[in-house]
């Protein structure tokens, strides 16, 4: 497996890989997803971000399926992990830490980043789990609604020094 840049040739695969983890949005408070070209086209950024400083990449596996999907924004020695997606039929096989380590080793070897920072939704306990269980478990900020409710969401901005 190897880390491939993510171009709008690849948009049909990208769009299987997220109406497979459309599910999410249940519990995440989002309303709806971008389609898989409007993210190629325009990414999300932070406040006063550049797009140059975006990054869209892809895993397939060996049946050319792509399986894993990282949007993820560079500042100075800091990687913002916007969206880390393993397919949903390869969830729960130890494939998600795999790639994952492959990611972070990329980082480290590349540009020497030193830290990673993502947020994840409090209703979504599976990504929690995973987040701490790979090392991601300094909370360093607390976003979103104070009361809970169906309709309100939070989350935890999590972070690892590489």
């Amino acid at each position: 497996m190897e880390i491939h840049a993510i171009d709008i040739s690849m948009k049909d695969d990208l769009q299987e890989l997220l109406d497979s983890v459309s599910y999410i949005t249940e519990f995440s408070g989002y309303t709806e997803c971008k389609s898989a070209e409007e993210t190629i086209t325009n990414p999300d950024l932070p406040e006063n971000g550049k797009k140059e400083n975006v990054r869209l990449e892809c895993i397939y596996n060996e049946f050319n399926e792509m399986v894993n999907f990282c949007e993820y924004y560079i500042d100075n020695d800091t990687i913002f992990l916007g969206c880390f997606h393993i397919k949903q039929n390869e969830q729960k096989k130890g494939l998600g830490k795999f790639i994952l380590n492959m990611y972070e080793k990329k980082w480290k070897m590349e540009q020497k980043y030193n830290r990673v920072i993502l947020n994840v939704d409090i209703k979504n306990w599976v990504a929690i789990r995973f987040w701490y269980n790979n090392g991601y478990n300094r909370i360093i900020k607390w976003v979103g609604d104070k009361e809970y409710s169906n309709i309100t969401y939070a989350m935890l901005r999590l972070e690892k020094l590489l």
